[in-house]
């Protein structure tokens, strides 16, 4: 039902809209996307690269995860709350 909803207008047409469907991608996909954000306080991959942020073989720094996953949620909600009018 969500997905119909999210749907009634093209990307870009409606910004509210499309600030929700940003929300809602992230819920979906919430956990991928804090284990790919603990990457930046987790272990070096290896070859090592030069910018150890955007390393693709990082390993996720496990014990933060709760801590990201907050943070995430902060996030998360901005977009919701600014609807509020």
């Amino acid at each position: 039902m969500v997905a119909v909803l999210l749907g009634v207008c093209a990307a870009g047409e409606d910004p509210d809209l499309d600030k929700l469907r940003a929300v809602h991608r992230l819920v979906e996909n919430h956990e991928a996307v804090v284990k790919f954000a603990a990457r930046g306080c987790g272990q070096q991959g290896s070859p090592p690269v030069n910018a150890p942020l955007s390393d693709p073989n990082a390993k996720p720094g496990m014990q933060y995860v709760d801590a990201v996953d907050a943070g995430r949620s902060l996030i998360q909600c901005s977009p919701v709350l600014l609807l509020v009018k």
